[in-house]
């Protein structure tokens, strides 16, 4: 082992009660198990590894490893018998689908299937993980291991031969797809006094780590402590492949996370906007499909400041902004989708919250309509409270906004206030507009879009991108009759469209999310986003 650098690992003994309790770590369905251990010896049922109340991976009395689950112990061993003394790769492997258990041993196969006949390892449902024991230690000299354990890594996916072998003797760099949990137990000082040391870190890439407790140990001396050496490991594992983190406020925001916190911007506070960064980790580059809204109240917000689909390079990041449009007062709740190639989190999704007290404004009627080669806008509202007044927001596709004007407001009032605003030199095709209404203290409210199109010398789409529909403006009246197709990204014909009228809408609703190309039969195209 000349050749590695040895890391810290920890040492257990059988005569206490040492063991490490993981107790965010609650695994179902397919698993891997990784570590590297060094027994003292084997005694009766012992030296347990990485196991809870109803899967177990130990080496029990004679020194074969086994796995096994739900009390039909032992499902899987290895015939040839470990050594004490020595430093061995273990790893086990558990294929829900299949029922089918393997053990490896230094990266390789030494045992697999079903040792007791019943169509493989019977399936299982835990509530404790440990290292070091099992069924959270049976006791003094139950279950525990004696040795030295490292480098063990927890896994939600059935790893392959080749990838345990591959990565056994190099550091991972945490982002791996499919990891829950990584120790490499790189801690504490060797044989030295670490009783402040009781916490064993999870390094793998996560917003909240899954650390483990250390229980029993008298983290002093050369037994019942962190020791060295450790695993043999030499240089990173390496690896290419996207991976998705999302904070707010600067601060992680986990996948799944159900509970809106101000901490990480989920909560709005108050608030009418929300930017939100989502980091690629990982050193391929992460494509981001599409970012969608869902929830009770989704139609309270809306997502601005991107276009889907793009590309965030390793490494790198990209922001998207939410907007807290409330129609009425009261707690608003919603759940952002944030869909992606990452493998593992290709659906990375989190709860956000907010709440309207008083509505700044109640807008009665908003209207855009052409007034010879000028837009002209007008609105009214019924209501205002704290309203200093509007932003006048323009753009000619409905993603990036413009700030073109700003009419003041009337600050409080109970009596209906008309409004306008004239847009001078409006685009040539469709131009959106939006107003943002804006209070004294800086909150912002954002009014529904208007449009109003000018004679363009081009084929118009819009809007992109859409949930349900899209509207096709022509140029040439000569393409009225024809037959128009929409083709997924592959290439593949997924609608056909009879072109009937100059101004036509083409329902969307039953695609599925995703990137299409409009085809006319002029040969021009467009692109279609559908979320």
């Amino acid at each position: 082992m000349s050749a590695f650098s040895q890391g810290q690992a920890l040492d257990f003994t059988n005569t206490g009660s040492n063991y490490v309790n993981l107790p965010n770590l609650l695994p179902s369905g397919s698993y891997t198990k990784e570590a590297w251990v060094n027994s003292r010896s084997f005694v009766g049922n012992t030296n347990n590894i990485v196991s809870g109340t109803t899967n177990a991976f130990w080496i029990p009395n004679g020194g074969n490893l086994s796995s096994g689950h739900n009390f039909s112990y032992i499902t899987i061993q290895d015939p040839t018998p470990m050594v004490t003394g020595v430093w061995y790769h273990v790893a086990v492997t558990y294929d829900a689908t299949t029922d089918i258990m393997s053990l490896y041993k230094n990266g390789v196969l030494v045992a697999s299937g079903d040792a007791d006949n019943v169509g493989g390892a019977p399936a299982y449902s835990e509530t404790e993980l440990y290292i070091g024991t099992y069924n959270n230690g049976g006791g003094p000299g139950g279950f525990l291991f004696d040795g030295q354990i490292d480098e063990v890594r927890i896994w939600n996916i059935v790893r392959t031969q080749a990838e345990i072998a591959a990565s056994q003797s190099c550091i991972l760099t945490g982002d791996e797809p499919g990891l829950l949990a990584y120790y490499n137990f790189d801690q504490g000082v060797a044989g030295g006094t670490n009783t402040g040391v009781t916490t064993l870190n999870d390094v793998s890439d996560r917003c909240v780590p899954n650390n483990g407790t250390l229980v029993g140990f008298t983290l002093s001396g050369a037994t019942s402590n962190w020791v060295a050496p450790g695993a043999g490991i030499s240089g990173s594992c390496g690896g290419s492949f996207p991976n998705i983190n999302v904070t707010g406020n600067s601060t992680c925001i986990n996948d799944g996370d159900g509970s809106p916190s101000t901490t990480d911007f989920t909560d709005f506070n108050g608030g009418l906007s929300r930017v939100f960064t989502i980091q690629n980790t990982g050193t391929a580059t992460l494509t981001i499909t599409n970012i969608i809204l869902s929830g009770v109240n989704s139609s309270e917000f809306n997502i601005s400041s991107t276009a889907t689909p793009f590309t965030i390079a390793g490494g790198a990041s990209a922001t998207f902004t939410v907007n807290f449009s409330p129609s009425t007062v009261g707690a608003k709740s919603a759940i952002v989708n944030i869909n992606s190639d990452d493998t593992d989190e290709n659906l990375y999704d989190f709860n956000i919250a907010a709440s309207a007290t008083v509505l700044p404004i109640t807008l009665k009627s908003f209207t855009v309509t052409k007034k010879s080669t000028q837009s002209q806008l007008n609105w009214v509202t019924a209501s205002e409270q704290n309203n200093m007044g509007f932003d006048i927001l323009k753009s000619t596709n409905g993603i990036q906004w413009t700030k073109i004007g700003f009419v003041a407001g009337s600050g409080n009032s109970g009596a209906d206030i008309s409004y306008t605003f004239t847009d001078l030199t409006p685009a040539r095709g469709v131009n959106f507009y939006q107003l943002k209404q804006v209070d004294f203290d800086g909150k912002a409210k954002l009014s529904e879009v208007r449009k109003v199109t000018f004679v363009s010398d081009a084929n118009i789409v819009y809007p992109v991108p859409t949930s349900d529909k899209i509207v096709l403006e022509l140029k040439d009246a000569g393409l009225i009759g024809s037959t128009a197709t929409i083709a997924d990204w592959q290439g593949k014909t997924v609608q056909q469209i009879t072109i009937n009228k100059m101004q036509q809408e083409i329902p969307l609703l039953t695609l599925p999310s995703g990137m299409y190309i409009l085809r006319l039969s002029d040969g021009t195209t467009h692109k279609l986003i559908k979320q």
